[in-house]
């Protein structure tokens, strides 16, 4: 049968009771996905670590092994007649730096990150100078690996590092043996970084939770598997969510899913 063109539709509408639940369909559906927004879990961190064990008198150093030089170490003397002098220092290039004056001989368990406002692009780690002068020689060291006037040396202290990964700022750390007596050395025994920009991380850790250091900067870490790097990262902790069939029945629902959040019991929903 065809309708007159003139002809008027007759507006449906719903009953008070269906407006009421496609209400609490639309707020249940609303929450749901706004929980599962609220209960992803957080970026957790990321430490790539790798074991070393090089001479740095000459040393190029690519903390992230992308194929560029974050780090270049250099050994360096001067002699006269008299007079000897010898240095070892570390450079980079613009917008990466060394933390600490004097590249500070770090212990583990110093946290590297934006907090420290000192950084430096070069600095000399330490520098011994000899001199002969009326029948007897004195010889003198500096720097803050030296470790005292004589010259001691440090075993298993940390480099604070800042270098850029495709222009996004991100924290690292090197370990440095520097080795007393005559001649003098300094050997890398490891080094790490944290992949999220702009992250700390603390001297001498080596995955992503803030407890996984080394047991002693004497001894190797127990996930070292060879001379590769090594990617850690912790498992998350995993939320439960409500489920979308709860939080359809609305109201009730949510009260169903704080009940058994809290261990209580649901009778009588």
């Amino acid at each position: 049968m065809e309708r007159s063109p003139g002809a008027r539709r007759t507006p449906f509408t719903f009953s008070d009771s269906v407006h009421r639940q496609l209400t609490m369909y639309a707020l249940a559906a609303s929450a749901a996905g706004a929980g599962v927004l609220a209960l992803s879990p957080p970026v957790q961190a990321k430490i790539v670590y790798t074991p070393a064990n090089v001479g740095l008198r000459g040393y190029s150093l690519d903390l992230n092994h992308d194929g560029i030089t974050d780090f270049t170490f250099r050994g360096s003397s001067t002699s006269w007649s008299s007079r000897f002098q010898s240095a070892l220092g570390v450079s980079s290039p613009p917008h990466n730096a060394v933390m600490g004056k004097s590249g500070t001989a770090l212990q583990p368990g110093v946290e590297i990150g934006p907090k420290r406002r000192l950084w430096e692009r070069g600095v000399i780690i330490e520098r011994v100078r000899w001199r002969y002068n009326g029948g007897h020689s004195t010889t003198n060291f500096y720097g803050a690996w030296a470790n005292g006037a004589y010259g001691k040396g440090f075993k298993g202290r940390y480099l604070g590092l800042k270098f850029l990964i495709q222009g996004e700022v991100h924290y690292g750390w090197a370990r440095l043996d520097t080795l007393g007596g005559w001649p003098r050395g300094a050997v890398l025994t490891g080094y790490a970084y944290e992949t999220i920009p702009g992250k700390a991380i603390v001297a001498g850790q080596t995955k992503g939770n803030m407890d996984d250091m080394e047991a002693s900067p004497d001894t190797m870490n127990s996930d070292d598997l060879g001379s590769g790097a090594s990617l850690s990262t912790p498992i998350p902790d995993k939320p439960q969510p409500a489920s979308l069939g709860i939080l359809a029945l609305g109201a009730k629902g949510m009260l169903l899913w704080r009940r058994k959040e809290s261990g209580g019991t649901c009778a009588n929903i």
